[in-house]
C-alpha cells in the first residue's frame, strides 16, 4: 500500500502574511510615482476594441477636403454599460456584439458591426489576436439563445447554407484552438458567485469581450442596484474579470453589462440619457462608457442605439437598428425594398395599436358619461376624473381625453383602422363629454375676471416712509 501525500493547510500566520502582502500591493498601486518618460512604455496608451470611421468637417487636409480617420468608440480593458427598457432588444444587441467579435476574422464577414463599428483585431502591442467573446445571459434560456443565434447567423450569411455551416464551424474554433464564442444562458438564475468562477475562466481564455445580461442577475447584494457604494463595488468586481494581478498594465478584455432603465425614462419619445439607467448613479458613474437602446416611437420593431457617456473616446453618432427577424441589424444594411416594407409594416402595426387604445379610451369615457346621465355621478366630478392631473396625464380616457373636441372623430377613425363598427352611442357620449369639458374650461377662464369685478374696492397701501 502506498501513501499519497496530503496537501498541508496553511497556518493562520501564513494566511495573515498573504493578506498583508495583498493589502500592501493594493496600497502601493494607489501611491503616487515620480514621473519618468519610461512610464509611457510601462503604461501604454488605451487601445480601442471598436473604432468608427469619421469625417471632421471643421478640419481640412492639405487638399482642402474634410479630415477623415478612425475614432475609438469602445476601449479595451474597461467596464461599459448598455441600458434599455425591458423588451427593447438588449439581449439581441448583446448577441450581435458577441457574434461580430467572434466572426471578425471569418473570411468575407462584414468588417463593421451595423455598418458603423469596426473591431480592432490586435492588442496594445500591435499583435494580431484570435478573436473571442463570452456571453452570459441571466434571463434567457439556452434554447431561446440558440434560436436567436441561428436567426442572426442566417441573416448575416445571406441565406447561404454552405456559408452558414462555415460560420458555425468558425465560431466553434474551426478545428484549431478553442471556440471563438462562449455562451452561458442561466435561464433566470441569480448568483453573484458566478463572477468569481467567470474571472478564473476569463483569465485563461483572455477574451476580447465579456457580456453580462442583465446586471441585476449578477449583483447578489440586494442593495447594489440602489446604494451608490454597493453599485461602485459591483463595477469594481466586473473590473476584476480581466485583471490578472494588481499591477497588470496590459489587458485586452472589455466587460459590457446590460441594465434596465427607470420608469420615468419610458415616455415613448425615444429619448434615453445616461441618467435613465435604473437605480444608483454610481453604476453609470463608474462605467467608462454607457450606451442606450430606445424604441423608435414612430415604428414598431425599430430601436436607436445612442452613445451617451464616452470617457476616453468621442461620442459616436446614433445608429438606427431593427429587431425584425429576431436578429439585431442596422436599418441601412437592409435593401431599399426590404427596409421600406418593414417600415410600412411597423407603422401599420403601431397605428393599429394606437387605434385599439383609442377604442378602449372611448369606451372608458362613454361609460363615465353614462354614469353622469344616469345621475350616479356629478358632472363636475366626471370632468375632473377625465381631464389631466398635475402631471398632464388624463386619469380616465388616456390619450383620447387630451383630444377633447376631436375625440368623436378620432374614435371613428380608430374603428375604420380596425375594421370595426362605429358605436353611435359612444360617439354621442364623447360629444357630450367634450362639450362639458369645453364649458368647464370656459368657466375657469372667466372665474378670475369675475372675481376681480366683484371684489370690493380697498384703499391702496401707503408707500413706505423715505429715509431721512
Amino acid at each position: 500500500m502506498t501513501l499519497e501525500a496530503q496537501p498541508v493547510s496553511k497556518t493562520p500566520a501564513e494566511l495573515a502574511a498573504e493578506d498583508a502582502e495583498a493589502a500592501r500591493a493594493r496600497i502601493e498601486r494607489l501611491l503616487p510615482v515620480p514621473y519618468s518618460p519610461a512610464l509611457r512604455d510601462q503604461y501604454p496608451a488605451p487601445v480601442p476594441l471598436f473604432t468608427r470611421r469619421y469625417t471632421d468637417e471643421t478640419e481640412l487636409d492639405e487638399d482642402g477636403n474634410p479630415t477623415e480617420g478612425d475614432a475609438p468608440v469602445l476601449l479595451r480593458g474597461v467596464v461599459a454599460m448598455l441600458a434599455a427598457e425591458g423588451g427593447a432588444g438588449k439581449s439581441m444587441a448583446s448577441l450581435a456584439l458577441a457574434v461580430h467579435v467572434a466572426l471578425s476574422d471569418f473570411p468575407g464577414h462584414r468588417p463593421e458591426l451595423w455598418n458603423r463599428w469596426k473591431l480592432r483585431p490586435w492588442n496594445e502591442h500591435g499583435e494580431p489576436v484570435r478573436p473571442c467573446a463570452v456571453l452570459v445571459l441571466g434571463e434567457d434560456s439556452m434554447n431561446e439563445t440558440m434560436d436567436r443565434l441561428e436567426c442572426l447567423l442566417r441573416a448575416l450569411c445571406e441565406h447561404s447554407d454552405d456559408r452558414l455551416q462555415a460560420a458555425r464551424e468558425h465560431l466553434a474554433g474551426g478545428g484549431s484552438g478553442p471556440a471563438r464564442l462562449h455562451v452561458a444562458a442561466l435561464n433566470g438564475a441569480t448568483d453573484e458567485h458566478i463572477l468569481k468562477h467567470l474571472r478564473d475562466y476569463a483569465r485563461e481564455l483572455s477574451p476580447d469581450l465579456i457580456i453580462l445580461d442583465p446586471a441585476v442577475r449578477f449583483m447578489g447584494n440586494n442593495d447594489a442596484e440602489t446604494d451608490n457604494a454597493e453599485g461602485a463595488a459591483f463595477i469594481a468586481k466586473l473590473e476584476e474579470l480581466w485583471k490578472r494581478s494588481d499591477d497588470d498594465k496590459h489587458h485586452r478584455t472589455t466587460v459590457l453589462v446590460t441594465h434596465h432603465t427607470n420608469k420615468a425614462s419610458r415616455d415613448g419619445r425615444g429619448n434615453v440619457s445616461t441618467a435613465a439607467a435604473r437605480g444608483a448613479s454610481s453604476l453609470t458613474d463608474n462605467s467608462r462608457a454607457v450606451f442606450t437602446l430606445s424604441p423608435n416611437p414612430n415604428a414598431a420593431g425599430f430601436v436607436t442605439l445612442a452613445h451617451t457617456k464616452h470617457n476616453g473616446t468621442g461620442r459616436a453618432p446614433q445608429i438606427p437598428l431593427t429587431t425584425h427577424g429576431r436578429a439585431m441589424r442596422a436599418v441601412d444594411e437592409l435593401q431599399d425594398d426590404v427596409r421600406e416594407a418593414l417600415l410600412k409594416r411597423s407603422m401599420q402595426a403601431r397605428a393599429k395599436a394606437a387605434a385599439a387604445a383609442a377604442v378602449d379610451d372611448a369606451l372608458a369615457l362613454a361609460t363615465l358619461w353614462r354614469e353622469v346621465k344616469a345621475g350616479a355621478m356629478p358632472q363636475s366630478l366626471a370632468v375632473m376624473l377625465s381631464t389631466a392631473d398635475g402631471r398632464g396625464t388624463p386619469k380616465i380616457g388616456g390619450e383620447l381625453a387630451k383630444r377633447k373636441g376631436r375625440a368623436p372623430d378620432t374614435y371613428k377613425d380608430a374603428c375604420t383602422m380596425l375594421d370595426e363598427t362605429v358605436d353611435e352611442s359612444i360617439v354621442e357620449a364623447l360629444r357630450a363629454w367634450a362639450q362639458a369639458v369645453a364649458k368647464d374650461d370656459k368657466d375657469k377662464g372667466k372665474a378670475p375676471a369675475a372675481a376681480a369685478a366683484t371684489k370690493p374696492n380697498t384703499p391702496a397701501p401707503a408707500p413706505p416712509p423715505e429715509d431721512e
